[in-house]
């Protein structure tokens, strides 16, 4: 965020106790190095002895952060979006509870994701006005008065992965209210191509080349979409 970016993407698991933390895998061994385990098997003061930055040896050690954590760092960028996506567990419907519960006690603007609709589906009937996107690697296109809840959803996006967006795709969510995010864009020429088509959201790895290539670096003005 303080690079530029309109928002964060994060994951979010549940620990043995039920502490909602912050991490892609549901397990340690990849994103820490230095623990092992599942993520539902730990509790969060185990969870919270490791190094979440293994994989980036130019930082500091850094622990495990909870959900709660992320979002009080967040509130210093107001107007941002917080996009936090629910991985797909045994106790889904604890983590929905428990992200709820987080998020409520946080107000910042939020967008909840999952490949999981039973998870949206959930969520939706806990917290009717929440915004979600469903999680998708490809969509084929559907009725255009059916896309928006051909999953039994009310959504406001549809979250795809970037190969598989088209104009045509674009086109017809927007025509029934929805945006599109695309993921992972992690190359110059895929930010252009996907902000021509109109995609609303870019979820990248790389916040200054994907600045650069929309004309939003420092100094310079953003690039309207066509």
């Amino acid at each position: 965020m303080e690079g530029g970016a309109d928002g964060v993407e994060l994951d979010v698991q549940l620990s043995k106790d039920g502490v909602v933390i912050v991490l892609h895998d549901d397990s340690v061994e990849r994103t820490t190095g230095d623990g092992s385990g599942s993520v539902s098997e730990l509790s969060w003061r185990a969870l919270r002895t490791l190094n979440a930055a293994y994989q980036r040896p130019d930082l500091a050690r850094e622990p495990i952060p909870s959900l709660a954590e992320v979002l009080d760092e967040l509130m210093d960028f107001k107007g941002g979006l917080c996009n936090i996506e629910m991985k797909p567990c045994e106790r889904w419907r604890d983590l929905v509870q428990a992200t709820l519960q987080v998020v409520r006690a946080h107000p910042y603007t939020v967008r909840y994701s999952s490949f999981d609709p039973k998870i949206l589906g959930y969520l939706k009937t806990l917290e009717p006005a929440a915004e979600c996107g469903l999680l998708l690697t490809h969509l084929d296109l559907p009725e255009k008065k059916a896309i928006k809840t051909r999953f039994g959803l009310d959504l406001a996006a549809i979250h795809l992965f970037y190969r598989n967006v088209s104009f045509e795709l674009v086109n017809q969510c927007h025509q029934n209210a929805m945006g599109v995010a695309a993921w992972t864009v992690d190359h110059e020429d895929d930010v252009v191509r996907l902000n021509q088509m109109g995609v609303d959201v870019i979820i990248s790895n790389h916040v200054d080349e994907t600045l650069a290539a929309l004309g939003r670096l420092p100094g310079c003005p953003r690039v309207p979409k066509n």
